[in-house]
């Protein structure tokens, strides 16, 4: 037999000292909560009499209305335990919740769908692979607004820093689309503020350190040779040119095509697979000498630049597979390039991002304009770009602790 009982959950106070009012479902041992979408403040509460009390406005209209839910909730418990032998506590909170029972994963993706129009392919893949790692976590697609509640996102954040390895940074971009997931249903009525979970949630990152290359190390990196003939001297070439114009990132360098390229004027135009916007930029003298290397015998201007990826792949218009393919070669070839870095005696490991660190420290430090160094990015907020400005502004103090008498 299931038992029903007011639960004020104490722990999810918001600002304003309110604590929202579930009915707490125990069947077999096992509990299950549904919200009321009720909140009262803890003294206008009382546990032992199941009420609420005489300090609260209209007390006595709200728990003649509280009186009537649960009996309604037990009826439906009798009912459904008369139909079902085996009924378990989730098959009774579904019962319970009808039509309010919303599935999340079925929502999620249904919304993330609708979006793919209006954000760019990234974001779009982003926001499905951490569904599908909150999928994967909870191992079910049988999960309700409902059922994601503030314990579970903790048990998820505690699962993805301990099992997983993840930092503390990537566990709070795991958890940016879920919140938005949430808001959006929030937005629609689908369910209630209430059931927000994550703005308890308080993860503390520290920022990353940005490494970059110096100018004696790039001279290094150009004049570097590898042992055998192997993929590294694709890997050296494409990581210059992406230093060379304006710190393109892998996915966008990758995958640039001759058509996307000037060779007359030295113009690069197309569009970032991260922000989906249309870019346009000048490429570096190194950029354009490292170009005059893969230049095909016969032009054709859909082909790829770098043979880095398959052309096959490339062409199939397979996103999921295109994608797929871009994170394995960024894998291998991040590797390569801390293989390089450790035969230069580079003091840090190299990766193939840090050609974007290197740009923009490197276009600073010989006084280009930041606006400019932001624009040539492709940042959305010149205030990413002015983390590099305060890159350079700690090591010119440090430059005057160590010369300057």
């Amino acid at each position: 037999m299931a038992s029903l009982k007011f639960i004020l959950k104490t722990q999810q106070e918001d600002k304003t000292g309110k604590c929202p009012l579930y009915i707490r479902l125990i069947k077999d041992r096992k509990a299950k909560f549904i919200s009321t979408g009720i909140k009262l403040e803890k003294n206008q509460w009382d546990e032992a009499k199941q009420k609420v009390r005489k300090n609260f406005p209209n007390s006595t209209r709200l728990n003649a209305m509280l009186a009537s839910k649960i009996a309604d909730a037990s009826v439906e418990i009798m009912d459904q335990e008369r139909k079902i032998k085996s009924v378990n506590a989730d098959q009774l909170k579904k019962a319970l919740l009808g039509a309010d029972s919303v599935n999340f994963f079925q929502y999620a993706y249904k919304t993330i769908n609708i979006m793919r129009g209006n954000i760019s392919e990234n974001t779009y893949f982003n926001y499905i692979f951490y569904v599908n790692c909150l999928k994967d976590f909870v191992g079910t697609e049988d999960l309700t607004f409902q059922d994601i509640t503030l314990a579970l996102i903790k048990e998820y954040v505690s699962y993805s820093i301990t099992v997983k390895g993840l930092k503390s940074s990537s566990v709070k971009s795991s958890l940016i689309p879920l919140s938005a997931i949430f808001n959006m249903a929030i937005d629609e009525q689908i369910i209630e503020k209430s059931n927000y979970p994550f703005d308890k949630i308080k993860l503390k990152s520290q920022p990353a350190k940005r490494n970059f290359l110096s100018l004696e190390q790039i001279e290094a990196l150009k004049n570097y040779k590898p042992k055998q003939k192997s993929k590294r001297d694709v890997c050296r070439d494409m990581f210059l040119f992406a230093v060379s114009s304006a710190g393109l990132r892998f996915s966008d360098v990758v995958t640039l095509c001759w058509e996307n390229i000037d060779l007359e004027t030295g113009i690069i135009e197309r569009r970032i697979g991260k922000t989906g916007r249309r870019h346009r930029l000048k490429m570096g003298a190194t950029a354009q000498e490292i170009i005059k290397k893969y230049l095909p015998e016969t032009m054709d201007k859909k082909k790829l630049v770098f043979p880095a990826i398959s052309q096959n792949i490339f062409d199939s218009q397979d996103q999921v597979a295109l994608r797929t393919l871009i994170t394995n070669s960024n894998a291998i070839f991040n590797y390569y390039l801390k293989c390089i870095g450790t035969e230069l005696e580079f003091p840090f490991p190299v990766h193939f991002h840090m050609s974007r660190h290197t740009f923009a420290t490197q276009a600073l430090s010989k006084g280009m304009r930041i606006e400019f160094v932001s624009k040539l990015m492709d940042h959305s907020n010149i205030k990413t770009t002015q983390i590099y400005a305060k890159i350079i502004n700690e090591d010119l103090d440090k430059a005057v602790d160590t010369f300057v008498i």
